[in-house]
């Protein structure tokens, strides 16, 4: 359940990831052909260059057009040319870097440690799902952009730490497709990454270049791990370029034939509103021309508005049509907007689930969100949310998420009380208090697209829309609310119940475990730690994502993720490290455990079935060890009688083996 993958080798040889996003993709792409009849290339100055966005203004420190030479737009001479070839580029030429090819320049006056932008096209001789590492620019023990073993493009200033929260693949570029790469950063600050005009990745960066080295490297790594493949329109600035200037570098170079809208869906539900992608016929192939650089249009405001970056917003049932005009080019795409087939509901709440636990020495005021799509009011719709129970009606689905809900706010108010299992007296420092239930009879609205399986794009919801459509700020700033438990049924390729027959790729979902929003730490959850895909309010807040198909247990299992996440943080911001909370406290066989692993074992999800005894000192645990130990298995936890409220027991005692070790 943690969300897992192998972000893989880094070239800086660094390796052993932990913590990136989603599913793996999974990519085919055909093999290239190399160019013919390369020529050595002049270090004559070029002709004056045709007049692009990605100009030579106030601040611009190197400008490289690499039409038929390889001085700079100011007259800068490389530092070191070998082995280089021009190819026809995306206006005139490029320089083609490969083999053993050397291209270098002097950083002294072209490139500034404290903020700058790096833009340039690039068309790769290889498929991105190659595996193997590619340089585009490298400055040793400073700046490095590169492509490496595991098909992530790799932006790291000083050392590889904070870049490993975010990552974009480039598994699905094809060999022979010019692709425009650009990064921003301001040190310390924000490190920002561009693929075709587009943001992919921003995160916050506390990095600091030490000293600037003599020479970077374009298209190589100091003579190895070449770019392989043509550089075009080379700049680099001393500002970290807005995003509407790196759109319109992007677009600037591009000559528009036809124009093609393409959103998530063409029938969105009232209220959902999602960003228009443009493909394009250019100059140099389809791309995806940035939304914010056309012009938009809808023919019936009244049911769907599009704004000037090609958000569509569906307002109510009906038909519209949007269009997107670049100068005489005109793309368009007809709208059906759908009511949902019930209206969300305020529920009443159960008064256990009103009541915080007595004596509690905290409240934790919770909103709880189902979102229950049906097409016919009465049942779960399958083709979005199909389960093993199939068909189910919206009652039963409602009374199983009563009973988890329930469950969930015991276990969470009776583990909070310190070693409870052996103080009886011991009050529970968290008491739960539902302020709010609402069920949603629609499916999540998309929201960025979390990666793709199958080759299909599967959606992460748009939490900005939900907490703005429900009024997300008031409760938390005006009733203190810090969770928001969100049920939802996930769809995907891949999965048991997946039917190609009936369920839609526009249905695909996927969401974290844990999310957070915090105005003073930023997300520390176990999740991919994006700052922008959620709302930032003047409290912090964790958006927990729960599946309908699942139980109590699970939802519980995210909290605990989530707790470790948020207590490595306090341990490396108390010590600089990790030790106390993982290596003392969680620690191997004998020690406290964690979420998936408890002290009688090393393998993960091991608290069922593993009655092996273990000593351990979690009864009477202390940083070095010195607590009395006793032995510890599945009945130790298991078997204890936890005064279950309102008959909520579970009569699997398999499930209490679970839901008892996240207790204790």
């Amino acid at each position: 359940m943690s969300p897992r993958n192998s972000i893989g080798r880094v070239i800086t040889g660094a390796a052993d990831w932990h913590r990136a996003i989603l599913l793996l993709m999974l990519f085919v792409v055909p093999a290239f052909t190399g160019c013919e009849n390369p020529q050595e290339p002049d270090l004559e100055p070029a002709a004056a260059p045709p007049a692009r966005s990605a100009a030579n203004d106030s601040h611009t420190l190197l400008l490289l057009r690499f039409n038929g030479s390889l001085v700079g737009y100011a007259g800068e001479q490389p530092t070191q040319a070998s082995g280089l070839t021009f190819e026809p580029g995306v206006l005139g030429s490029g320089v083609l870097v490969n083999g053993a090819d050397r291209l270098a320049y002097a950083t002294s006056g072209d490139i500034q440690a404290a903020a700058g932008t790096i833009e340039f096209w690039i068309k790769p001789a290889w498929n991105g799902n190659d595996q193997l590492d590619h340089c585009f620019v490298w400055l040793q023990g400073a700046l490095m952009l590169c492509k490496d073993g595991a098909d992530n493009l790799r932006f790291l200033i000083n050392e590889d730490d904070s870049e490993q929260y975010q990552v974009y693949n480039m598994g699905h570029w094809l060999a022979g497709e010019w692709h425009y790469l650009a990064v921003t950063w301001t040190v310390p600050g924000v490190m920002t990454e561009y693929i075709d005009g587009v943001q992919v990745v921003s995160h916050r960066s506390p990095d600091l270049i030490a000293s600037m080295p003599a020479e970077m490297f374009i298209g190589n790594g100091g003579g190895s791990r070449q770019a392989g493949g043509v550089i075009d329109n080379f700049r680099i600035s001393d500002v970290a370029r807005t995003p509407e200037e790196i759109a319109a570098s992007y677009a600037s170079d591009l000559r528009i034939v036809s124009l093609a809208i393409e959103p998530i869906t063409n029938a969105p539900f009232e209220t959902w509103r999602q960003p228009a992608k443009l493909r394009a016929a250019t100059n140099v192939g389809t791309q995806y021309y940035p939304p914010s650089q056309a012009t938009w249009a809808s023919s019936n405001p009244t049911v769907a508005t599009v704004n000037a970056k090609g958000v569509i917003k569906a307002i109510k049932a009906g038909r519209s049509t949007i269009t997107a005009t670049i100068g005489k080019v005109q793309g368009s795409l007809p709208i059906r907007v759908k009511a949902p087939r019930l209206p969300p509901k305020v529920e009443p709440i159960h008064p256990y689930l009103a009541t915080p636990a007595s004596s509690s020495l905290y409240q934790i005021p919770v909103v709880i969100f189902r979102y229950l799509p049906t097409a016919d009011g009465v049942t779960l719709d399958q083709a979005v949310s199909p389960g093993y129970i199939n068909p189910i009606t919206l009652r039963a689905m409602k009374q199983r998420l009563d009973t988890f809900d329930l469950r969930a706010k015991f276990m969470l108010e009776e583990g909070s009380r310190f070693r409870g299992y052996q103080n009886p007296v011991a009050l529970p420092a968290l008491g739960y208090r539902v302020v709010a239930l609402i069920t949603v009879y629609e499916p999540l609205p998309p929201g960025e697209n979390r990666g793709e399986v199958d080759g299909f794009p599967v959606y992460g919801p748009d939490h900005h829309q939900i907490l703005q459509r429900f009024n997300g700020r008031h409760f938390v700033e005006d009733l203190g609310v810090k969770e928001f438990w969100l049920w939802h049924g996930g769809l995907a390729p891949g999965l048991p119940e997946y039917d190609p027959t009936i369920h839609k790729p526009e249905m695909f979902r996927w969401m974290w475990e844990s999310n957070m929003s915090s105005p003073t730490t930023g997300d520390i959850s176990n999740s991919d730690r994006n700052p922008t895909d959620l709302p930032v309010y003047t409290r912090s807040y964790i958006l927990y994502g729960q599946n309908i198909w699942r139980s109590h247990n699970e939802a519980i299992h995210n909290h605990g993720h989530q707790l470790e996440a948020m207590l490595s943080h306090a341990n490396l911001r108390q010590d600089g490290n990790l030790e106390l909370f993982w290596q003392m406290f969680v620690g191997r066989l004998g020690r406290a455990g964690c979420t998936e692993i408890p002290p009688n074992t090393t393998f993960p999800y091991d608290y069922r079935e593993n009655y092996n005894p273990v000593a351990s000192d979690i009864a009477d645990w202390s940083p070095r060890g010195i607590g009395l130990k006793g032995l510890v298995s599945a009945h130790t936890w298991g078997e204890h009688p936890y005064p279950w409220p309102l008959g909520t027991r579970s009569s699997s005692q398999l499930d209490l083996n679970e839901a008892h070790w996240y207790i204790y």
